[in-house]
């Protein structure tokens, strides 16, 4: 795997694209690349590839999968085609073929109907419940409840992104050249060229470095305020969430004057 620009994605992976090529069907990280050549510079890295570390640790696939833990076992995933790498999570491949339609932690919350449009509704309503529970994003993790605790995951170097999220691959197939929460598990500097831009630098950064993710941020409203997302297609994507300051107050006069 010493050049990953010109080489097959995964080539210690699978060996071969024939070695791929009767995976239920489909390949092993189709949904996630697309193709080959879609892949061939990622910035100059993998998509997985600080996942994997090294070559070494995907040497014997046979014993060890890449997402081993996450799966538990080769057999649970021998069927690539009428299974989801998440399956548990997610039910079924058909729930999230469609991601311009579909929600990306669809069983987290609970039904389909409630995150049918991300332009109404709220990318983790039903995860995180209400602000409290994330009050401390600078001391915590993003999904602290979710997840119970960072010890839990304080081992990145050697385990999945977000493995306690237990997060499909299919979920990242086409995010733009750009990783979902890695830069969580990792740095901003790591992923400084991944198509230009990073998903949650918000959360480390600023506001601004996020400017260009599709002309709004995704949680901008996590880390400034209500009304810096309020062309989020007409709503707030975590409005239910975070609220904002004048709402929560003017809600508790409102109960005050109630009594």
């Amino acid at each position: 795997m010493r050049d990953w620009g010109g080489t097959l994605p995964l080539r210690e992976l699978t060996k071969s694209t024939n070695e791929m090529r009767d995976w239920g069907g489909t390949l092993l990280l189709r949904e996630l690349t697309k193709s080959i050549n879609e892949m061939r510079d990622w910035g100059g890295t993998l998509l997985l590839r600080e996942l994997t570390k090294s070559t070494n640790e995907m040497r014997n696939w046979g014993g060890t999968p890449l997402l081993r833990e996450l799966t538990k076992s080769i057999n649970e995933m021998k069927d690539w085609g009428g299974t989801l790498l998440l399956r548990e999570l997610t039910k079924s491949t058909n729930e999230m073929r469609d991601w311009g339609g579909a929600l990306l932690l669809r069983e987290l919350t609970k039904s389909t109907n409630e995150m049918r449009d991300w332009g109404e509704t709220l990318l983790l309503r039903e995860l995180t419940k209400s602000t409290n529970e994330m009050r401390d994003w600078g001391g915590t993790l993003l999904l602290r409840e979710l997840t119970k605790s960072i010890n839990e995951m304080r081992d990145w170097g050697g385990t999945l992104l977000l493995r306690e999220l237990t997060k499909s691959i299919n979920e990242m197939r086409d995010w733009g050249g750009t990783l979902l929460l890695r830069e969580l598990t990792k740095s901003t500097n790591e992923m400084r060229d991944w198509g230009g831009t990073l998903l949650l630098r918000e959360l480390t950064k600023s506001t601004n470095e996020m400017r260009d993710w599709g002309e709004t941020l995704l949680l901008r409203e996590l880390t400034k305020s209500t009304n810096e997302m309020r062309d989020w297609r007409g709503t707030l994507l975590l409005r239910e969430l975070t609220k904002s300051t004048n709402e929560r107050l003017g809600w508790n006069t409102s109960v005050q004057e109630d009594h």
